[in-house]
Parts: C-alpha cells; sequence; structure tokens
C-alpha cells in the first residue's frame, strides 16, 4: 500500500479542498498549473499579434501593387485617377473607392475597366485577402466629407 502525503489547501468556490498525493507520484501544485496556462495564454497571444500584423502587412502591400496596377492600365487607356480612397474594414478586406472625371465615367468604353478589376480580384483575392473596387464620377458637387466619413481615407499618388 503506498503511503499517502498531504499535498496542497486551496479553496475552490468557498470549499476548502486538501488534495492527497500518493508518495513518489508526480505532484503539480494548483498554482503552478496556473501559472503554466497564463504563461501560454501570454506566449499565443504574442504570437497571434505577431502573425496578424505580419499577414496585414502584406496585405498592405498587395492591395498597394493592386491600386498601382490598375493606376497604369487606366494610363494605358488614357483615362485618369482623379481621386482614389480605400476603407480598411478588417486586416483582410479592403475596399477602393476609384474616383473618375464624370466623362471618362460615362464613356462607353469605361465598362472595360471593369474586366482589369475583374482580373486583379482573381489574382489578389484568397482566403486572407479579399479586395473590392468600385468607381465614381467626380463631379462639380462631389463632397469628399461624405466619403471620409463612410471610413475612407485618401491615397496620394506619388510621382
Amino acid at each position: 500500500m503506498k503511503e499517502r502525503v498531504p499535498g496542497t489547501i486551496t479553496k475552490i468556490g468557498g470549499v476548502r479542498q486538501e488534495s492527497v498525493v500518493e508518495k513518489g507520484e508526480t505532484y503539480y501544485h494548483f498554482d503552478r498549473l496556473i501559472e503554466a496556462y497564463n504563461k501560454g495564454v501570454d506566449e499565443g497571444e504574442q504570437k497571434y499579434v505577431k502573425t496578424a500584423d505580419a499577414l496585414f502587412q502584406r496585405n498592405l502591400r498587395d492591395a498597394s501593387k493592386a491600386i498601382n496596377i490598375l493606376d497604369r492600365d487606366f494610363i494605358e487607356r488614357g483615362l485618369d485617377i482623379l481621386k482614389a480612397y480605400l476603407q480598411i474594414a478588417s486586416r483582410d478586406k479592403f475596399f477602393f473607392l476609384v474616383g473618375v472625371s464624370e466623362e471618362n465615367y460615362l464613356h462607353d468604353s469605361f465598362y472595360t475597366v471593369y474586366d482589369k478589376v475583374y482580373h486583379l480580384e482573381k489574382e489578389y483575392n484568397n482566403d486572407s485577402l479579399q479586395l473590392h473596387f468600385a468607381f465614381m464620377p467626380v463631379t462639380s458637387d462631389f463632397c469628399e466629407e461624405i466619403v471620409l466619413s463612410d471610413g475612407f481615407f485618401e491615397l496620394e499618388k506619388s510621382e
């Protein structure tokens, strides 16, 4: 018969509990288990934050590449992006709002831009990134404050 030795006395739910350990058995103190759990949680959170940040940075780079490809396509077509806005809905969901002149927006050939957007979305969209493009005419009564209040911020073109 194994000799029983007292373990720790703790209060669980307001009730005094005494754990008893068989002599020679491995014993894990309750406080040590909590410490190990908390350490694991902290390390897991740090790893998650680091992974999420790396994913966001990669998605931001890909979104930047996509809007620059679209801008070059516009230039090749003789069109000009007058305003470009980005709304980041989450680390993996980006919405672009592209403003063009009313004349270009209403031109019969403008619909071909959607073909380019379709291919861009097909190339870049995956389980960890969703890019979405929308177009609008920039008219004399265009109110940028409305766009900004919807959570978009203006992208500045660097020369």
